[in-house]
């Protein structure tokens, strides 16, 4: 029961973004803010693109998405073991500290969602910022009527 909460936890909080995280009374932040910056001051850009490919694989999951992929079993075998390393270091060496005050505060739950939404962002966010991946979201433009937004913005040509 407990492995597949945690398992769940993970997916979750690996990409739910910080911006979702309800607001903590002030001096009750420092635990959490302590346990995200190690987590991030702990994860190398491998760790990083490991992170983002296992959201990525996770998400294709989807019954909307399969369609447009071939991930093999192994594949996902791969990036989930690579995943739960990560998550293993992470927990009970680099941060053992801070988790232990997440403990002692009581605030393990809020402490662990922040520190992994900030991870899951960063490692996103990297991705984003590829060249060939912002050529390829900016692709629909293309298909844009102009003349809409013109006349809804009242822009003289």
């Amino acid at each position: 029961m407990f492995k597949k909460s945690l398992s769940r936890t993970v997916a979750l909080l690996a990409i739910a973004g910080a911006s979702l995280i309800s607001p903590i009374a002030s001096a009750q932040t420092v635990p959490i803010e302590n346990f995200k910056t190690c987590l991030l001051e702990n994860t190398s850009e491998v760790d990083q693109v490991e992170l983002a490919q296992w959201v990525y694989l996770a998400i294709s999951a989807h019954p909307h998405l399969t369609a447009y992929t071939a991930i093999t079993p192994a594949e996902r075998r791969l990036a989930n073991q690579r995943v739960a390393r990560l998550y293993e270091r992470l927990v009970t060496q680099d941060c053992k500290i801070a988790l232990a005050m997440l403990v002692v505060t009581d605030q393990v739950e809020a402490g662990v969602e922040a520190g992994f939404s900030a991870l899951g962002e960063v490692a996103m966010l990297s991705l984003l910022e590829d060249e060939s991946v912002l050529e390829s979201i900016e692709e629909y433009v293309q298909y844009l009527d102009v003349e809409k937004f013109t006349e809804l913005f009242n822009i003289d040509n």
